[in-house]
């Protein structure tokens, strides 16, 4: 490959300096034929000083459009730029100035090869700062983390990482990847990448950014001309939208872009709006932009207009929750989350801080550790807090073992926090992980609720794991009258005992409501007999 690349650069070594030789010999026949009509001009003038020269006139005209035809033909059909410049300027200049401007181009050729031995091209430059080879590892990266979703601050953290610890050439790796593939979310690392101490860093921050501003002005330049005569094209309109409103609070355009951004994403929203009032996504997208624009009353309005019009999810909900906490309407807030706090449920790691806010203004988190327990949704807050008052709480170390498969068990534990994993011994002695469970599950309520044995085994996997012990009496209460609460733990176990019964067969297991509802039936009547539930 090494000889492949040498030879290369030997041929565009010899392309150059065959360029340079024939303009050379151009030069000097053009300067050979104008001196030649400058003796005979100067010739016919001494003969008869009254006669105009005209044929030497007519002369030099020709040979300036010979020259012109010749750049123009180069240009056409040598698209390689072997000198083509010059032999623009050659034209130019010696129908201008003759002789005199031969020598001016002479001149302009030696200056220029001699800025050309040292000089570096735009593109080497360029390359200098944004380095391809090196942003490898740092697609690789970003690649890595688009897949984990909208979570913009926990992306950014390994890229400030780098900012803050990293090489120079990680750095520049970093740049480069942000300016090529930019996206709203890098805006904050590469203003922080402005202030690096690193000279070379903040200069690359900085043209990254100008090049960033330079593509959004030219995408909005290009989106607005498409627009013109296309004002019923409803998805060019949303498109034109999220280009504003993606740049409107990234803090690298001037403020008075940004807030004109701002208004045209909102005046684009509306627009898409009012051609379909049903785009939940629109609906969201307005809203967000509202809050952000720092319009929180109009905001307000709108989400409560558009939950009442059924436009109700997560994200609406947080951010109508968000808007009414920064407005001061605690009264309000405490309705939005009680009416709401079950639309807020589930395992994902970005949902759990919000759960707790929610839980905390809908009065329904006291500290007790059951809020997070989908299962204890059907007890009361005074329920909930007499179970805890009245139950263990107990505090196991790595590696404990907190029940053992095949014994007798009478409490079903609570993780408050740390993290178990759950195996079962297989009939030739070998070990098989089923699960790992956290904070805000449960475990043993199978041998509690049913007196069946301990299915499997429960070891501790973390430094502590705090646990809540329950035990019959404090929940056989709390069964009695609560059918809710039978059929939610009752449909758990049956979920657990299939899944079980999948990995001990090698198979995936596949959700079936028949079947689930049917096992869930037979548990709950187990339930009834052994705790005594009428």
């Amino acid at each position: 490959m090494s000889a492949t690349v040498v030879a290369m650069g030997n041929k565009a070594i010899a392309r150059d300096f065959s360029c340079i030789l024939r303009f050379l010999i151009l030069c000097l026949v053009v300067s050979f034929l104008e001196l030649a009509l400058l003796l005979g001009i100067f010739w016919d003038y001494g003969r008869n000083p009254l006669e105009k020269p005209y044929w030497m006139m007519l002369l030099h005209v020709l040979l300036t459009l010979v020259l012109g035809f010749l750049a123009w033909y180069r240009q056409r059909n040598n698209p390689a730029p072997c000198l083509n410049g010059f032999y623009v300027l050659l034209a130019v200049a010696t129908g201008l100035m003759g002789y005199i401007g031969i020598l001016g181009i002479l001149l302009a050729l030696g200056l220029y090869l001699e800025y050309a031995r040292s000089a570096t091209s735009f593109e080497s430059w360029y390359a200098s700062l944004f380095p391809a080879d090196q942003a490898s590892a740092a697609m690789a990266l970003m690649e890595r983390l688009d897949a984990r979703g909208d979570a913009a601050q926990v992306a950014l953290t390994p890229f400030r990482d780098i900012l803050t610890y990293g090489t120079q050439g990680q750095k520049q790796a970093m740049i480069a990847k942000m300016s090529r593939h930019f996206k709203p979310s890098f805006a904050s690392v590469l203003r922080e990448a402005v202030n690096n101490p690193d000279n070379s860093i903040r200069v690359q921050a900085a043209s990254a950014i100008a090049h960033v501003e330079n593509s959004f002005m030219a995408t909005s330049i290009m989106l607005e001309r498409m627009l013109v005569g296309k004002g019923h094209d409803r998805d060019l309109k949303l498109q034109v939208a999220r280009h504003y409103d993606d740049f409107a609070f990234t803090g690298l355009l001037d403020p008075m872009r940004e807030e004109e951004n701002r208004k045209k994403a909102i005046a684009g929203y509306r627009s898409c709006l009012a051609m379909d009032p049903k785009d939940q996504g629109v609906v969201l997208a307005l809203g967000r932009t509202l809050v952000r624009s720092g319009e929180l009353a109009e905001a307000v309005e709108f989400f409560a207009s558009a939950m009442q019009q059924g436009h109700e999810s997560r994200q609406m909900v947080i951010w109508f929750m968000e808007t009414l906490y920064q407005l001061g309407r605690h009264d309000q807030l405490n309705s939005v989350a009680r009416q709401y706090r079950g639309l807020l449920t589930g395992d994902e790691d970005w949902l759990i801080p919000i759960r707790d806010a929610v839980d905390l203004w809908s009065g329904w988190y006291n500290g007790d550790g059951l809020h997070r327990v989908d299962i204890f949704s059907y007890l009361t807050v005074e329920e909930r807090s007499a179970l805890a008052r009245a139950a263990t709480i107990r505090e196991f170390q790595e590696g404990d073992i907190i029940v053992r498969q095949g014994e007798v068990g009478h409490e079903m534990f609570v993780i408050l926090s740390g993290l178990v994993v759950i195996s079962f011994t297989n009939a030739q002695g070998v070990a098989v992980e089923m699960a790992r469970m956290g904070e805000g599950t449960f475990i043993g309520e199978l041998s509690l609720l049913t007196g069946a044995r301990r299915q499997a085994d429960v070891l501790v996997l973390t430094e502590k794991c705090r646990v809540m012990e329950i035990t019959s009496p404090l929940i056989q209460p709390l069964l009695q009258g609560k059918p809710g609460f039978l059929e939610a733990i009752a449909r758990e176990i049956a979920l657990r005992q299939m899944q079980r019964e999948a990995i001990k067969e090698g198979r995936i297991h596949k959700g079936d409501d028949r079947l689930t509802e049917l096992r869930a039936a037979r548990i709950r009547e187990q339930m009834r007999q052994h705790m005594g539930l009428s």
